[in-house]
């Protein structure tokens, strides 16, 4: 008997069993969170420039809440 092997559970590797690896959706949420960074940053330096001079104007503010 102790040359026979014994069974082994596999870790499991889809938590909220979708059919799609956890570690491929952390990867997805990670590119993700990377791209609204990214997006968040344009949107400051938008608002930076748009409120530089201290006035704003309605296209101006248009382009601010379209990257917003």
């Amino acid at each position: 008997l102790d040359q026979i092997d014994s069974v082994i559970s596999p870790e499991v590797n889809d938590q909220d069993a979708n059919g799609v690896l956890d570690t491929e959706q952390l990867s997805k949420a990670e590119e993700a969170i990377a791209a609204v960074e990214q997006a968040k940053k344009v949107a400051a330096n938008k608002l930076s420039e748009i409120t530089s001079d201290n006035l704003v104007n309605p296209s101006e503010k248009a382009e601010l809440e379209k990257l917003i």
